[in-house]
C-alpha cells in the first residue's frame, strides 16, 4: 500500500480534495482503473495533511498523488520506512 500525505487547503475535506483529485486524473491519464482509500489525517505546524491510500497493484501509478500535488503547489510526501518526508523538507512519523 502506498500511503501519500497532501497539503490539505484550508477548510478543505479529504473528500473535496479527493475529488480534484480525481477530476484532475480524468483529464490527464488514460487509466481505466484507479482506486484509493482515506487514510489518518496529520497536522504538522499550521499545515493539514490529509492521507490517501493507493493499493500496490497500480505499480507506477501510485505517483499519480505526487504529480496531482505538485501541480496544484501542494506539500506532500509518501510513507517510507514509518518516515513521511515532505516536498518542504520536512517529515514525521505517522503514528506520532
Amino acid at each position: 500500500m502506498a500511503v501519500w500525505y497532501i497539503e490539505a487547503h484550508p477548510h478543505e475535506t479529504w473528500k473535496q480534495a479527493s475529488r480534484s483529485f480525481w477530476t484532475w486524473f480524468q483529464q490527464n491519464t488514460a487509466l481505466q482503473n484507479y482506486g484509493f482509500s482515506e487514510g489518518d489525517a496529520h497536522a504538522l505546524g499550521s499545515v493539514s495533511l490529509h492521507c490517501f491510500c493507493v493499493p500496490d497493484h497500480h505499480g507506477a501509478a501510485v505517483g499519480l498523488f505526487e504529480d496531482w500535488a505538485k501541480e496544484q503547489g501542494r506539500v506532500f510526501g509518501r510513507l517510507d520506512d514509518s518516515i513521511v518526508r515532505l516536498s518542504s523538507g520536512d517529515s514525521f512519523s505517522p503514528s506520532s
